[in-house]
């Protein structure tokens, strides 16, 4: 029988968002296609520890202050204000004593003299205790999942490492904005001692290799890439179960709406209001869709890719308002209200026609299917360009949000459109590369970690 290998992921993974589940959900396709692997993952909003398919959840409180990663909004309420003051507290430590970023945590030194007495036995067993014991007992650490990897992380990082657990970072997007020195040096620190180091664009791996020459980091796609969807039998029950089979029968361009920072804060810069920022983009998303369904006589089906964390970061409160705007009729519009894994929902974008997207791993999920895409993004949002413009080769799908023009848009949607089948083609071809990339990456990584699987991973079609 074989092992079932346990793996700790270092870092905040909220499941409400599929595209986080996905990237897990890879990293086990990729490194495991046996699938004998279960993964250890944490959640700033858990209070105590729960199994859940495959995954076990802690509460990210043990290893995170929160106050650390909080960030800057405007508002007047509670949390808002809190929020901001936490960020300028953090903003000016960063003048004022830069060095101070190379301390640990206080819930990394607790947790960690916790691990050691637990590891000496003297510590009373407690839920909380055994549930520190399954992560010290797991195999291996895999850092830089959704392209995450700060100085906090490298704090944890070090504190496993010192525990003996060896590691390594796959799917990392570096932090390419980064140019305090303490901050590069918390980060040589932890990389020295990893056993591979994977970006997941070129953007972040030219800002590592500038910073850190004498580390070995490569190249490889993001582990979403390698997430193998489900398959068409269960997708066509999931269509029935919705209520679509009818919805089908025209072809459907799928949409992935969001409002995360990039959309909600950096977009739209002709206007100041968050807001404002906030409605221009709903009225524009409302006309792109009668656009849509006027112009190309298709049905509409909004994706819920995200529905959380928290009601902001839910998806479908964007279609709702979208749709209620756009006044089309309920046989042409649709939304999917039921939460999808991140199996699911690949498995449903390989039967779109064509897919448009503020949402990267939709796009990542609709790369692996070959559907063509009409990417909406920010200009700050170094994923865009790293991910879909460079490792795609796909800048022409690319339509930046920054300062958007509605007719302007219209055309860019009708040019893709006319080109989706080329662009499927490009898909097809692209993806052979990127799939044989990741298998290559995946059996270096698990010859570095120790590790034997009875098969290697396959293609996903």
């Amino acid at each position: 029988m074989n092992k079932t290998y346990q793996i700790f992921v270092p870092e905040w993974v909220p499941l409400e968002n599929k595209g986080e589940e996905a990237i897990i959900r890879g990293m086990g396709d990729v490194l495991f296609p046996d699938g004998n692997v279960e993964f250890h993952i944490l959640d700033m909003r858990a209070q105590k520890y729960r199994f859940i398919d495959s995954l076990h959840v802690y509460p990210g409180i043990w290893f995170y202050s929160k106050w650390r990663s909080q960030e800057f909004g405007l508002g007047l309420s509670f949390h808002k204000l809190y929020a901001s003051a936490c960020s300028l507290l953090r903003n000016g430590l960063d003048y004022i004593a830069p060095e101070w970023v190379s301390i640990p945590q206080g819930p990394v030194r607790k947790t960690t003299k916790a691990m050691r007495r637990i590891r000496a036995g003297t510590v009373n067993d407690s839920e909380k205790s055994k549930a520190l014991k399954r992560i010290l007992e797991c195999d291996y650490l895999i850092a830089g999942h959704d392209g995450a990897l700060n100085e906090y992380d490298c704090h944890v990082i070090d504190m496993m490492h010192k525990l003996g657990m060896p590691f390594g970072i796959f799917g990392t997007s570096m932090r390419p904005s980064v140019k305090s020195s303490a901050i590069i040096n918390v980060f040589r620190k932890s990389l020295s001692n990893a056993n591979f180091i994977y970006c997941r664009n070129q953007i972040g791996l030219n800002w590592a290799t500038k910073h850190f020459p004498d580390l070995h980091i490569e190249l490889a796609p993001d582990p979403a890439f390698g997430m193998v969807p489900s398959s068409k039998e269960k997708t066509y029950k999931l269509i029935e179960s919705e209520g679509l089979s009818e919805f089908f029968e025209k072809p459907v361009v799928m949409v992935a709406a969001s409002e995360p920072a990039p959309i909600a804060r950096h977009c739209f810069s002709e206007i100041i209001s968050s807001n404002e920022k906030i409605n221009a983009h709903r009225d524009l998303l409302s006309e792109l869709i009668r656009h849509i369904v006027s112009s190309h006589d298709v049905n509409v089906l909004f994706l819920p890719h995200a529905i959380g964390p928290g009601l902001y970061l839910d998806d479908r409160r964007v279609a709702r308002d979208v749709l209620l705007r756009a006044q089309l009729p309920n046989n042409r519009v649709r939304i999917i209200e039921s939460e999808l894994s991140a199996r699911d929902l690949k498995g449903l974008i390989r039967e779109a026609e064509m897919l448009v997207s503020e949402r990267i791993h939709a796009m990542i999920g609709a790369t692996g299917v070959h559907t063509p895409f009409c990417c909406l993004g920010s200009q700050t949002d170094t994923r865009v360009r790293g991910i879909i413009g460079n490792m795609l080769k796909l800048e022409n799908v690319i339509y930046y949000l920054n300062i958007p023009r509605e007719k302007e848009l219209f055309i860019h949607f009708d040019k893709v459109w006319t080109r989706r089948l080329e662009i499927r083609e490009h898909l097809e071809k692209v993806y052979v590369a990127l799939e044989c990339r990741l298998k290559e990456a995946g059996e270096q990584m698990r010859t570095k970690m120790g590790m034997k699987i009875a098969k290697p991973f396959e293609s996903i079609r």
